[in-house]
Formats: structure tokens, sequence, C-alpha cells
């Protein structure tokens, strides 16, 4: 796995997930909008929501797993997960998902931005977004640099871009 200085914005604190995280995951993870477009993320309990984030953090193939923290309040508002793209010429494949009740505040445009400045030089990265999520096209949409990906499988409810830091 590959560290990295996780960044902090005015509002925000990225850091690396803990077990003691696993109450607040699950519950946040428990929205059905969170789990209409990830649905691997949600366990059916905090305990196996505990073993899920130890399997993350043991698992070769994830770079990071960072949770998205309001500095004022000290809440998990998010995460993001970037894996390691092991069968394409991008470095990592990046998941971020906000809260409900944390939307429309400009927290992942904050928190991306922030992430994708850490990185390393170089790292070339996709996101993979549903059709229907239109907030998050639109974000993405906005990240200087991005790219959408133009050859599409017809039928495809997906849409992909990539981007690589400079």
């Amino acid at each position: 796995m590959t560290i990295i200085t996780l960044p902090e914005t005015d509002r925000l604190l990225l850091r690396y997930i803990q077990v003691t995280d696993a109450e607040m995951f699950y519950q946040m993870t428990r929205d059905p909008s969170i789990q209409k477009y990830m649905p691997f993320i949600h366990q059916k309990t905090v305990e196996k929501t505990g073993a899920q984030i130890v399997q993350f953090k043991c698992n070769n193939g994830i770079y990071n797993f960072n949770i998205i923290q309001e500095k004022s309040s000290g809440k998990m508002v998010g995460a993001i997960l970037a894996f390691a793209n092991l069968v394409s010429p991008l470095d990592l494949d990046v998941n971020i998902l906000i809260e409900a009740t944390s939307r429309k505040k400009g927290y992942m445009s904050e928190a991306l931005n922030a992430f994708i400045n850490a990185l390393p030089k170089s790292t070339t990265f996709s996101f993979r977004i549903h059709n229907t999520n239109q907030a998050s096209i639109r974000t993405v949409e906005k990240l200087p640099g991005i790219k959408e990906i133009s050859c599409r499988i017809p039928g495809d409810e997906y849409r992909d871009f990539y981007l690589t830091t400079t």
C-alpha cells in the first residue's frame, strides 16, 4: 500500500480509516443513495463493517481508504477509496461518497481536489460514474485536466473519466 500525506482544507480533514470508525461508516453507508451506486460498501452489521475495514487496510490491492471529516464538528461526512488498478494502464480507480446531510456543501469537490493534489505527480486514475448520478458527473467534469473516455460500450450505464496529476 502506498502511503501519502493526507491533506487538510479549511473545512475538512482527510485521514486514514480506523476500525473505530466502523459505527459511523456503517451508519453513513446505510443510505440507499450510497448503496445504489456503491452496493459493495454497505455491510449488514457494525461488526461486519469493522471486518471490512480491516480487510481494506490489509489488502495490498488498495491504495488507501480515507475518511472525510468535518473539522468543526468532527463528523464523518464521506470517504474516498482509491484502489490500485491492475487491469489497465491507469494507476488508480477512485470512489468517493458523501453522506446525505452533507451534500450540496461543496465537500466532494473540496475533498477530491485536496486528495488529487496530495497524490504523487504523474498518477493516472479513473472515475466510473453511473449515468443517473448527475451530481458526481458535474463535480468530476469540473476537475482541472479531467478527460472522458470516448470509447463506450453500447448499453453501458456508466461514464468513465480519467485524470493524470501534474
